[in-house]
């Protein structure tokens, strides 16, 4: 997402929750007679409404009370947004997904969700 804050262009990254986008990184490029300059990326997490019912759908699938490989997409992104609120069980899950089996657009959804943490993680923008 790209806005104008005066003479400079202010750069939001956002990630897709399924349901939403929340914004998760912010960047400010200011230009002059000289030429563009970026800054740092800055955190700008904002943490989306999630379901805790999520986690204990997954744990069935990981416990085999549920059978196959997880089918929806959807449940994976319930799942990051709960982890982006801070849930350490939920981001633990994106860490090591154990036995979770995943099957198509979720496991593309798991994916980018696991790298989106990991970044923010190393960052220091995750709630402890």
């Amino acid at each position: 997402w790209a806005s104008k804050q005066g003479e400079a262009l202010a750069l939001q990254e956002l990630i897709s929750t399924g349901t939403g986008r929340i914004p998760t990184f912010a960047l400010k490029i200011e230009c002059n007679e000289h030429g563009c300059k970026a800054g740092s990326p800055t955190c700008a997490l904002e943490t989306p409404k999630g379901s805790s019912t999520a986690l204990s759908e997954i744990r069935e699938y990981q416990s085999g009370s549920k059978r196959g490989k997880v089918p929806r997409k959807q449940l994976i992104d319930r799942l990051a947004a709960i982890a982006y609120g801070g849930d350490k069980d939920a981001q633990a899950i994106f860490k090591d997904r154990g036995t979770l089996s995943l099957d198509g657009d979720a496991s593309d959804v798991y994916f980018d969700h696991q790298a989106a943490l990991d970044r923010l993680k190393k960052a220091g923008c995750l709630k402890p």
